[in-house]
């Protein structure tokens, strides 16, 4: 086995760390996870290799190589472009930053089911993303999405709908306002 190694980066330059590699393995895929610096490793049998390069958001990229029968391999860069994406700033009636969670419907008729990570994950699970703060970015694929950001019941929500075009970031702020006062 060779280790092959590339990196994912974005126009400007700058490492790409929400993707992934998706190398084809008999009948399903290994997927490499680049680190901070947007660089990804995996090892191959030697032969002509094809690989894609995908994140959320993003068209996904192409790669094919022949790796060597043996040593390594430095893959060439994968250059993507801008991510289709929503920028939000959710705070409290008096403008603190608040934790509260977004959630996103696909409106496409046509749109694939959502998946921004697995069930068990706050940044990114299934079809929502849980902020600490308030203040997050989550990338999604080019489409009209109804969005909805809430805290819990004690707290009213901000419902809009948002289409994202090709490398487009589109912003949503909002304030989130006591609703129910449960303190005693």
């Amino acid at each position: 086995m060779v280790q092959v190694t590339g990196s994912i980066k974005n126009a400007e330059g700058g490492p790409v760390t929400s993707g992934y590699v998706s190398v084809p393995h008999g009948k399903t895929a290994i997927k490499a996870y680049p680190d901070a610096k947007g660089v990804y490793t995996f090892k191959s049998k030697p032969g002509v290799v094809e690989w894609t390069v995908e994140d959320t958001g993003r068209p996904s990229e192409k790669v094919s190589v022949t790796v060597p029968e043996s040593g390594s391999l430095s893959a060439p860069d994968v250059v993507m472009p801008p991510a289709s994406r929503i920028r939000f700033e959710i705070t409290d009636a008096e403008g603190k930053d608040m934790p509260c969670k977004a959630h996103f419907e696909p409106l496409d008729s046509n749109a694939p089911k959502l998946n921004l990570g697995p069930k068990h994950r706050a940044h990114g699970c299934v079809n929502q993303y849980h902020s600490e703060s308030g203040r997050f970015v989550v990338q999604l694929p080019v489409g009209k999405y109804r969005v909805i950001v809430v805290r819990g019941p004690e707290y009213d929500h901000l419902e809009k709908e948002v289409t994202l075009g090709a490398g487009q970031e589109v912003e949503f702020r909002g304030k989130l306002t006591r609703v129910v006062d449960t303190r005693w």
